[in-house]
């Protein structure tokens, strides 16, 4: 089952983000794809509302051209000439420019599906550091913590919860021991190699004990690091890709070379 921001982490994967495949432009969108992806979602936008503009615009001019504020009803009760209301004049004008007005209604509605569209997108990448692929694995992710049947390792959920890597770090080398100045068998370093030698020949029974405490602690360590832990609420995971909406939206228009 996958886990995002643990399992990849784990493995020491660089993460490549990919929204899924997005029905606007047939594709997936990568990650160094998301600026232009953003640019052409914005630049659709833009388009739909001025081509409304543009449908008003022409619907305006053609009720100058035909002067619908000079024409009028005749009233059967008072036997009089009445002026067309401002409903009447739309309603008018909307019959006899149907296509300009279909054009400019699908515009409308057209640029507000964009403009939420965009916006869920954003709320994702920006607001929670996730793309909509890992969404849908966040999805399963909770189904699963709910059923109950999400068991981490201790270490590797300690480190999640820091942000770190669960991958445990070689112990330090201790530096190797050289000649001294001293150099020669009667020397100052040469009586000092010899004690230190006979040190290691003849453990006394101090290092000894010293030596099995320190194996019985680390194997405590070990079995305690190992030791699964079931995780209650999705919350207890952290998505360590989420790095604020600050730099999220960097990330975004600057993406970083993987």
């Amino acid at each position: 089952m996958p886990y995002p921001s643990l399992r990849m982490e784990y493995v020491k994967m660089s993460r490549a983000p990919i929204h899924g495949r997005q029905p606007v432009v047939n594709n997936c969108v990568g990650h160094n794809n998301f600026r232009f992806f953003f640019a052409f979602l914005t630049t659709t936008i833009i388009m739909c509302f001025y081509g409304a503009y543009l449908a008003y615009y022409v619907f305006v001019l053609e009720m100058r051209v035909q002067q619908v504020d000079m024409l009028v009803v005749y009233d059967h009760v008072a036997g009089t000439r009445v002026p067309l209301s401002s409903q009447q004049k739309w309603m008018y004008m909307v019959h006899r420019e149907l296509l300009l007005t279909a054009l400019g209604m699908f515009c409308i509605c057209a640029g507000v599906v964009v403009v939420a569209f965009i916006l869920y997108q954003l709320s994702l990448i920006v607001a929670r550091g996730i793309t909509t692929n890992e969404s849908f694995k966040w999805d399963d992710v909770a189904y699963d913590v709910k059923e109950g049947v999400v068991h981490l390792p201790r270490r590797v959920l300690e480190c999640n919860q820091r942000g770190e890597s669960p991958i445990s770090r070689k112990a330090p080398v201790p530096p190797s021991v050289g000649p001294t100045a001293g150099g020669g068998k009667g020397g100052r370093g040469g009586g000092a190699a010899r004690k230190r030698k006979q040190q290691q020949q003849q453990p006394t029974v101090e290092r000894k004990e010293k030596d099995k405490l320190k194996e019985e602690e680390t194997e405590e360590r070990h079995g305690t690091d190992d030791e699964l832990v079931t995780i209650q609420s999705v919350n207890e995971l952290r998505n360590i890709y989420h790095l604020g909406w600050w730099r999220n939206l960097m990330d975004v228009l600057f993406p970083v070379p993987l």
